[in-house]
């Protein structure tokens, strides 16, 4: 039997164990990826969704399509549960920075700086993270993961991308790259929007200078208002349901 791709399709994200909520998904069936047969009655901690690249890096035109093409035209994003790992005997809220400050922490070991309502972490070899608190805009949880400056690694693709941890509420997260504007140059054909991602650019462009990106706050307000735009997005296909 012939299925429409553009037919919405619902599946079931459960929470992480001991928590009575669940997120019910209504994307249209072409934007799911799975190795798994798509059926509705199967609860899942995760799941992955394809688009072309462009689509989370400035799309201010709001297109959300199918992809073409898969392999090197898509960009993932990963809506999950969110971790039931709990810090000491503190309240389990990850969608709140004061739980990653002290998953990042490290003991005294991690943080570099706050400055301007940001706090830059080490968080892993040639990694850093940058956790927004209270900037203008900003409505959801906002992770932002990069490459620092290296010498060893001037122009490599890994500094030209983005990894951003938002969060739906405090029981589900999600997962998605921006990109500089090198990596967009090869995008999938059903993408035709208008993209704005001179913030991303600017980003590079500070940090690869070896610049404090914790002083450039208009730089990381368009990270929260393409994050914004992204989640509204996102909530618009799908509903969190407690039981």
């Amino acid at each position: 039997m012939h299925q429409d791709p553009l037919s919405p399709v619902k599946v079931t994200l459960s929470a992480a164990k001991g928590i009575n909520s669940k997120l019910i998904l209504r994307f249209s069936r072409c934007i799911y990826y799975s190795h798994f047969p798509l059926e509705e009655n199967v609860y899942r901690s995760s799941m992955y969704l394809q688009f072309p690249k462009s689509t989370f890096s400035g799309n201010i035109q709001n297109q959300y399509v199918c992809p073409l093409q898969r392999d090197g035209f898509v960009i993932d994003l990963d809506i999950r549960q969110t971790s039931s790992f709990r810090l000491g005997d503190g309240p389990h809220h990850p969608d709140r920075n004061e739980y990653w400050a002290r998953y990042y922490d490290n003991n005294g070991q991690g943080l570099i700086a706050i400055k301007n309502n940001m706090r830059l972490y080490r968080s892993g070899p040639n990694k850093h993270t940058l956790l927004i608190d209270d900037l203008p805009h900003k409505k959801h949880g906002l992770i932002i993961h990069f490459t620092p400056y290296s010498p060893q690694l001037e122009g490599s693709g890994f500094t030209k991308v983005f990894d951003i941890e938002t969060f739906l509420s405090e029981n589900f997260e999600v997962h998605y790259s921006v990109f500089t504007s090198d990596y967009l140059t090869n995008d999938d054909a059903a993408f035709t929007a208008k993209v704005d991602n001179q913030f991303a650019n600017d980003f590079y462009q500070v940090v690869q200078g070896n610049q404090d990106i914790l002083d450039h706050p208009e730089i990381i307000e368009q990270f929260i208002i393409n994050n914004e735009r992204v989640v509204a997005y996102i909530k618009a296909n799908v509903e969190e349901v407690k039981y």
